[in-house]
């Protein structure tokens, strides 16, 4: 884009909620040192500003950075998943050439790469996510949690059930802040986030064990994006 005459901009703004800022799992929730004030409601999340309008351009800079049509392609044995599309144009631009030299390793029909790891590795997840809310274990977990709740004076019969809760519009109400402190309580009391986190551990290492192969080749794929990534970074 500098040969062109113009500052890239990167579209949105990079802005928003950090990763650092997310609760991991649903037993994080509600962060106990904000349950007083916050009830469930998660700062720089449920809070969370909207991203600005991306900038105004012209012709001329939407020009040099897609480029002009060259050519088509397509997959001719698509993944099988929702989400991305399969096939389309090929641009000369500098963010479609740049995007080709790095998520494609070169070959347009491999654009759908990144998204495709990221199906896969989400997928692996939820079905860690799955198999943990089955388990022996966990239910024998929740239950006691949901006793805990009980004696508290508030009837659950999920730990999903107050933090997925319909509270209002005027957020957190003395309600929700309550029963947030009390459920902060019960998750304390019962160790309850350490108990669930070495069962996820071990549901994940399990599943991890089963899809070695797979997790071998996906590791392999984000090693050649971050590889081809860092070329072009040192070679602007």
């Amino acid at each position: 884009m500098a040969s062109f005459g113009y500052e890239y901009l990167a579209e949105p703004p990079a802005t928003g909620v950090g990763q650092a800022n997310l609760p991991a799992r649903i037993w994080d929730l509600p962060q106990p040192e904000l349950a007083p004030t916050n009830g469930y409601l998660v700062p720089g999340v449920d809070d969370a500003p909207e991203l600005p309008p991306e900038p105004e351009t012209s012709a001329e800079y939407d020009s040099a950075l897609w480029g002009k049509i060259v050519g088509q392609w397509e997959d001719s044995d698509p993944p099988e998943y929702a989400g991305a599309p399969v096939g389309g144009d090929i641009y000369d631009g500098c963010l479609p050439t740049a995007r080709t030299a790095i998520v494609g390793d070169g070959q347009p029909e491999q654009l759908y790469l990144d998204h495709d790891l990221a199906y896969r590795l989400n997928s692996l997840v939820g079905e860690a996510s799955d198999r943990l809310f089955v388990d022996p274990t966990w239910l024998e977990l929740e239950a006691e949690w949901v006793s805990c709740m009980r004696t508290s004076g508030y009837v659950y019969d999920s730990i999903f059930g107050p933090a997925s809760a319909d509270w209002g519009r005027d957020r957190p109400s003395t309600v929700e802040r309550e029963t947030a402190i009390a459920d902060a309580a019960c998750k304390k009391r019962l160790d309850l986030a350490a108990r669930a986190n070495a069962l996820y551990d071990e549901t994940l290492r399990a599943l991890m064990d089963e899809r070695e192969g797979e997790l071998i080749e996906i590791e392999a794929a984000i090693d050649g994006l971050q590889h081809r990534a860092t070329v072009a970074l040192d070679n602007p």
